[in-house]
């Protein structure tokens, strides 16, 4: 609580149960994301629920928004989306795991009065499926659908956004906006 970060990589990790995080300014620099649920690996987060609570957080800086994109993510093309998802960086990231869940219907992970200001590279990504492209992104574990993300965002507030270099992807397998 009550932190100011000037990270070069990934800054507040959602990766376990029972983490609550209060009142931090982020200056997000050039590498990772300024809130990171999960990257893919095997193994690397466990499951969250409810009790993974991001609340007034502020992110006034992020370096890679002031780079011009040449490449946007695609969903037909699964290079062109992993390579956009690298260069172009979200601020918020859950790249799900093949063996963990985020979130729960009836307790999904929270995100409360979050304010972006200046401009970004991508404010989103959330994706529940994910491509090794034949081993060619090991990191990736291996091609497939993973568990449902359940994340509630409230007071989203992008007043002072001034811009964003890629536009934020939600996609996956079996996507449902409406819950």
């Amino acid at each position: 609580s009550n932190n100011f970060f000037k990270a070069n990589d990934d800054c507040l990790k959602a990766y376990q149960m029972d983490s609550i995080y209060t009142d931090n300014v982020i200056w997000h620099q050039d590498v990772g994301r300024a809130l990171m649920f999960s990257w893919g690996n095997k193994g690397e987060a466990v499951n969250t629920d409810g009790s993974v609570i991001f609340r007034d957080t502020f992110i006034i800086h992020d370096q890679v928004g002031f780079r011009r994109a040449t490449v946007f993510p695609t969903a037909d093309v699964p290079l062109g989306l992993q390579a956009g998802m690298m260069y172009y960086s979200s601020l918020i990231n859950a790249q799900h795991s093949p063996s963990n869940r985020i979130g729960m219907e009836d307790s999904p992970v929270y995100i409360e009065n979050l304010v972006i200001e200046s401009r970004v590279g991508s404010i989103l990504l959330i994706t529940n499926g994910f491509y090794a492209l034949d081993n060619k992104a090991p990191w990736m574990y291996k091609d497939g659908c993973t568990g449902p993300v359940f994340l509630r965002i409230n007071g989203l507030d992008l007043s002072r956004l001034k811009g964003q270099a890629a536009p934020s992807v939600v996609g996956g397998c079996d996507l449902d906006t409406s819950v």
